[in-house]
């Protein structure tokens, strides 16, 4: 992980993750999602066509079911 933290005296204290982090601990944690694979999925020489396909069809062979997030804890980045 990496992560920010304002500098001593205060400075780019609007990218300091801590504040951030300390409330994702206070999270209880939740179900993991699963990842259904279309069942046309079923070697590995099956994958060269999914290289070919556009997102709406290759989304419809991954889905992610029973995801159920904790709303976004939101995270300036300095670049």
């Amino acid at each position: 992980a990496h992560i920010y933290t304002a500098k001593e005296g205060g400075g780019m204290e609007e990218y300091d993750h801590i504040p951030g982090l300390k409330k994702q601990l206070t999270r209880t944690p939740r179900k993991l999602p699963i990842l259904q694979i279309d069942q046309s999925i079923k070697q590995l020489d099956d994958i060269p066509n999914l290289l070919k396909m556009d997102t709406e069809s290759l989304t419809s062979i991954f889905q992610i079911k029973e995801y159920d997030p904790h709303p976004a804890i939101q995270f300036k980045v300095a670049v």
